[in-house]
C-alpha cells in the first residue's frame, strides 16, 4: 500500500473553486498575493451551500479568518499550502512612455469609508442576521451609505452568521445589538 497524500487547505479551496467555476484561475504572474487572496475569498463566498459544507473545518476556518481580515482591512493569514507566484513588476523600457495610473472610479471610496460601510453593515446584520441582502442594502442606504455592492452586503451577512453560529455552538446566545444604548 503506497503513502497517502492529503490535500492542503489551499489545494482544497482551489479544487472547490474550480468545481464551482471551471474558469477560476490560480494566481497569475504579476498578480499580487493580496489581490489573489481577495479573488479567492470572493469566490469561496459564492460557493453553493453543499460545496461550502464539503470543505474541511480547516478550509472553512481559513476562509473565515481571511474574510474577517479583509473586512477589517488587515493582512489575511497565509493559506496553508499556498506558494505565491513571484511578484515581479516589469521594468520600464527606456524611451517608451508609461501608461498613467488610472484615477479611482467614481464611487470608489477611501479605505476608511469602506471600513465604515462594513462596520455599519455588521451592526445592522447583527440585529437581523437572517435578513436578505437587499434588505441590508436598503437599511445601509437609509443611514447614508448610497453605494453598497451586493457582494459587500452578502459577505457581511455571511460573516455575522458564521460568528453567531460559532458562538451558539460554544453555548452563547444572541442578544439584540443596539449601539445607541
Amino acid at each position: 500500500m503506497g503513502p497517502t497524500t492529503t490535500m492542503t487547505v489551499y489545494d482544497e479551496l482551489v479544487a472547490a473553486l474550480q468545481k464551482a467555476d471551471p474558469n477560476f484561475l490560480t494566481q497569475q504572474a504579476g498578480e499580487t498575493t493580496h489581490a489573489y487572496y481577495e479573488r479567492m475569498i470572493l469566490g469561496v463566498s459564492k460557493l453553493p451551500d453543499g460545496d461550502w459544507s464539503a470543505l474541511s473545518g480547516n478550509a472553512q476556518e481559513w476562509f473565515n479568518l481571511a474574510g474577517a481580515a479583509f473586512n477589517g482591512l488587515q493582512t489575511p493569514p497565509v493559506c496553508p499550502g499556498f506558494e505565491p507566484v513571484p511578484e515581479v513588476a516589469a521594468a520600464p523600457t527606456p524611451g517608451v512612455p508609461q501608461a498613467p495610473t488610472p484615477a479611482p472610479k467614481a464611487g470608489e471610496g477611501s479605505r476608511a469609508a469602506k471600513r465604515g460601510i462594513m462596520q455599519k453593515a455588521r451592526e445592522i446584520a447583527l440585529n437581523n442576521p437572517e435578513q436578505k441582502v437587499a434588505v441590508l442594502i436598503s437599511a445601509l442606504n437609509d443611514v447614508g451609505y448610497a453605494e453598497v455592492s451586493e457582494d459587500t452586503a452578502w459577505i457581511c451577512l455571511q460573516e455575522v452568521r458564521n460568528v453567531l453560529k460559532a458562538a451558539e455552538s460554544a453555548g452563547f446566545h444572541l442578544v439584540k445589538f443596539n449601539p445607541a444604548s
